[in-house]
């Protein structure tokens, strides 16, 4: 056995609430893993991490790997064949695979496998958090985030799909519009929006989203165990949704953000 599939084993077991059929969206830094294979001599395999996912959640689950990339929010085009993750080393494995296909949002896409692939792979909506998105049918179908060398609620995009269906004060919906070339090698300038960032209101990350972790963890809705120090963490979206509205709708999203014009009682 590699230490890769070692590796991947130990936190399979460890993220139990994975289960064969489900649908799973992997967020993942693979750091301190690929710093672990180097301690045996080894190189961290992704192609092998992948598979062994897949093996995993069977075809009857799927797989979902982010594949985020911003330029098309700067003007420049977007390949949906060829356009790099910027987030991870995992979603560039994924794209260079024939096994995994890529959504069609040019900012926020996945590359994905198994059972949903078609149904993920058809949705075409402009807005990437807001109805009809991918993290929107993340949420219809139950799915569950796992979460690798993470803390729980770190890259957890999901988060800004509930604060668009909500409704916050520090963000709006921007259009943005660049060339976009499909799956067939055509090219035509298109748009598509982000739920963004109002500036003037300045919303800052918090130093720590340990209050935040603890009440999804509480209420059932994610669960974190460590492998030699490196958390793995299993949240169930649809559960945490409405601890993160809760947050926004009756704490003015103290547990998210700080911004200006924010309650201070």
């Amino acid at each position: 056995m590699t230490f890769t599939a070692k590796l991947t084993g130990e936190i399979l077991s460890l993220a139990d609430k994975v289960r064969p059929g489900d649908t799973v969206y992997v967020i993942s830094d693979l750091m301190r893993l690929m710093a672990l294979s180097r301690t045996e001599g080894e190189t961290f395999d992704r192609n092998e991490m992948l598979s062994l996912l897949q093996e995993k959640v069977t075809e009857e689950g799927t797989l979902l790997i982010p594949a985020f990339n911003w330029d098309f929010c700067k003007g420049k085009g977007f390949d949906i064949r060829k356009s790099p993750s910027q987030t991870g080393a995992l979603g560039n494995a994924a794209l260079a695979r024939t096994d995994f296909q890529r959504t069609k949002h040019p900012i926020y896409s996945f590359l994905v496998w198994g059972r949903l692939g078609d149904m993920l792979l058809s949705a075409d909506p402009p807005n990437a958090f807001g109805k009809g998105s991918i993290f929107d049918l993340l949420d219809e179908q139950r799915a569950k985030a796992l979460v690798i060398g993470l803390n729980a609620t770190d890259g957890l995009t999901f988060i800004h799909h509930v604060e668009q269906m909500t409704g916050v004060p520090y963000r709006y919906e921007k259009i943005f519009t660049a060339p976009y070339t499909d799956a067939e090698g055509n090219t035509s300038e298109k748009k598509y929006s982000m739920y963004v960032r109002d500036l003037e209101k300045d919303p800052r990350y918090l130093d720590s989203y340990a209050e935040l972790e603890a009440l999804l963890a509480a209420c059932g809705a994610s669960e974190t165990k460590t492998l030699h120090g490196i958390p793995v963490s299993v949240v169930d979206l649809h559960a945490s949704f409405p601890v993160f509205r809760d947050d926004i709708l009756h704490n003015d999203s103290r547990l998210l953000y700080r911004y200006h014009g924010q309650r201070t009682d």
